[in-house]
């Protein structure tokens, strides 16, 4: 049954038909009307090409910077605020934080972070101290064969051993009650007992919250060799006197009076492990104002910035505003026109290697079509169903590397038996760069995705049976498996 169309339909299909013609001629280097010396071809074919490789570098570029299917915003947020939402980098970048200014020191002091030393072991030290004071005391005057002085004698003498011991002192009545209890095991297991719960806890001097809620502190653990750790929730930090009044509540449970009366000792004795070091911030202070070029912050897409129930600090609030900068649409039109520079400029070097008999600068319009298509198609094939496939393969517990599960020589394949051996590895090192790009410039993915493809079109050969393409499959698959393994 032959199809019939309308005199209306038959006039636009033969319009199509003339211009397609026209522009096949235009792009092969033909006269529209006669014909051209050989020798003038490629001459005239300089800038056919050149705005067919504009067009294709900017398809490309469209899609390496487009947004994939799955499109993550960036909250409205302030500093000190509760995130009501775990916060994830829609894109990987390198951002450069604000400038730091030097007109206002004050202003910059409450910007950076803190630095305060923490010393882990310090409760435990004095804890043991303690101890040692207690025995100290009792061997000395409570024991059988200590001698007997006068209670105001003894109570001087108590307290230089106290002093000389754990370097503190105690209260006339603290005094009193220890020694008229001869400073007893039992004593010293309570107030051990009741600094148990201290120990391994963050204790500064005051309330750290008010200050610092919006910078964090920078934590030094001067007993592990220096390391420094930003704390952003301060919250989790406790003070003096919240320490000292878990102390007092649990003493108040206790049911002996000795017990009590020891919260109450303990409590006026306890001490800081955290100190704030004023030289370290104030060296802090001045690298910022002295900086000429700020550090770079690289962020990876889908990282998470802030997580859910934490407090905005001021340098994620900056960190996340940068990115929401990086993500606009002005930004987006900048990186497209230099993706879109890039890639002309490598895609034309690529074409114009005129190596073989079926180069680029050879080939017709329906052929360059042809092999437009299947690039741009391959590409958007990765960066379209890499999100779903990195879905699907999570429950088997692979993070990372779903991009190496993509069928990307199945398009070199597809461009050997259309047009041949030489575009296909065109082709391979084409969609090699490009898929680089798309997958945030994996050096690795390109090598992967070159040599796959290569070897699916070396092993093809000339495909004269159906055979031909499950070898082909098997050794694209052995070399991609192999230089997966060594990646790994």
């Amino acid at each position: 049954m032959q199809l019939r169309f309308s005199p209306h339909w038959n006039k636009v299909r033969d319009r199509g038909k003339g211009a397609f013609l026209w522009l096949s001629r235009l792009f092969e280097g033909r006269a529209p009307h006669g014909h051209l010396a050989p020798s003038d071809v490629l001459k005239s074919r300089r800038w056919p090409l050149f705005i067919f490789n504009l067009l294709f570098s900017s398809l490309i570029a469209w899609i390496i910077v487009c947004d994939g299917p799955k499109v993550r915003t960036l909250p409205q947020l302030q500093a000190g605020e509760i995130a009501e939402q775990t916060v994830y980098s829609p894109i990987s970048a390198e951002v450069e934080p604000r400038e730091l200014s030097a007109k206002n020191r004050d202003e910059l002091y409450r910007k950076v972070a803190p630095v305060f030393d923490y010393d882990d072991t310090a409760i435990a030290i004095w804890l043991q101290n303690w101890s040692q004071a207690f025995i100290a005391v009792r061997l000395k005057f409570f024991s059988d064969n200590s001698p007997r002085i006068p209670q105001i004698q003894l109570m001087d003498r108590v307290g230089e051993i106290i002093q000389k011991e754990t370097g503190q002192t105690l209260i006339s009545s603290d005094l009193l009650y220890l020694t008229r209890n001869h400073f007893s095991k039992e004593l010293e297991s309570a107030f051990s007992e009741l600094v148990k719960p201290l120990l391994g806890r963050l204790i500064a001097e005051v309330d750290l919250f008010p200050s610092y809620y919006s910078t964090g502190i920078i934590v030094r653990q001067i007993n592990m060799g220096l390391n420094e750790t930003l704390v952003n929730d301060v919250s989790r930090i406790w003070s003096l006197d919240h320490a000292k009044q878990l102390v007092v509540n649990v003493a108040s449970q206790r049911k002996s009076e000795s017990q009590k009366r020891i919260g109450t000792l303990v409590q006026a004795l306890i001490i800081p492990n955290l100190k704030f070091n004023p030289e370290m911030t104030d060296r802090r202070v001045n690298n910022a104002l002295g900086r000429k070029e700020t550090p770079l912050v690289s962020v990876k897409k889908n990282q998470i910035l802030l997580r859910m129930g934490d407090r905005v600090s001021e340098h994620q609030l900056e960190l996340i505003e940068a990115l929401r900068a990086a993500t606009s649409r002005i930004a987006y039109i900048k990186r497209f026109l230099l993706a879109t520079l890039i890639l002309s400029l490598f895609f034309l070097t690529l074409f114009y290697l005129d190596l073989t008999r079926k180069s680029f600068l050879r080939l017709s319009l329906k052929n360059g079509l042809v092999f437009a298509f299947t690039t741009a198609a391959t590409l958007l094939s990765i960066k379209f169903t890499l999100p779903y496939l990195q879905l699907v393969l999570a429950p088997l517990h692979i993070r990372t590397g779903a991009e190496y599960f993509m069928p990307v020589a199945a398009g070199a394949v597809l461009v050997q038996l259309l047009l041949g051996r030489e575009l296909a590895f065109t082709f391979a090192l084409l969609v090699a760069v490009s898929a680089a790009m798309v997958v945030e410039r994996n050096l690795y993915y390109a090598v992967w995705v070159f040599a796959v493809s290569a070897m699916a079109v070396q092993s093809l050969g000339a495909c004269k049976q159906r055979t031909d393409l499950y070898k082909c499959g098997a050794w694209s698959g052995l070399v991609g498996a192999v230089l997966v393994g060594a990646f790994d």
